[in-house]
């Protein structure tokens, strides 16, 4: 049957922006497929665990036979989550609180992941805050910077007819702190 899903759109034009939301019949997802894809995103899931043993707390999404994911939390201060889902349509990862980049559902996209990912880990991805927003930058090795935003309440609440000034600097590493023996 499908659901209807409430989607807010934001455009620019000269430098000004305008919002709107659009309702959208959203088809019912099939079945996860069983291919190459998802079994790479399985075994970078599975390795997670064991390569941030200490640095970051992992999360698997179980398998509902229609969507799977992992949720990589860090435990430096500083340092910017990371997680991904994927279905039989498409994959997307996100950063920090970040609604996420939607990919295609190809061996390529599975590497963006594992890029995105990387740069995390090593305190790569650049985050700009200001003013209620936060918005972080990957650069990833086919050569794409990435650009995502997360909005909070007061970022809402404090809308401006200009583009807000952010203060950028780079993440911590996950492993920023550790001490070894």
């Amino acid at each position: 049957m499908g659901d209807i899903r409430l989607l807010s759109l934001t455009i620019r034009l000269n430098d000004e922006e305008c919002r709107t939301m659009v309702a959208m019949h959203i088809p019912e997802p099939g079945p996860l497929p069983l291919d190459k894809i998802t079994a790479d995103l399985r075994r970078l899931a599975g390795d997670l665990a064991d390569r941030f043993t200490g640095v970051a707390t992992v999360a698997q999404d179980s398998d509902t036979g229609v969507v799977e994911g992992a949720d990589v939390v860090p435990t430096a201060q500083g340092a910017v989550r990371v997680w991904w889902m994927h279905s039989a349509e498409d994959i997307i990862v996100g950063v920090g609180d970040a609604p996420g980049w939607e990919l295609p559902r190809t061996a390529a996209s599975v590497e963006v992941v594992r890029a995105i990912l990387d740069a995390a880990a090593a305190g790569l991805v650049e985050v700009g805050k200001g003013r209620g927003i936060t918005t972080y930058r990957v650069r990833t090795p086919d050569g794409e910077a990435r650009e995502d935003t997360h909005e909070g309440f007061l970022g809402v609440l404090l809308t401006m007819p200009w583009k807000a000034r952010l203060r950028w600097e780079n993440a911590t590493p996950f492993a920023a702190g550790l001490t070894h023996n």
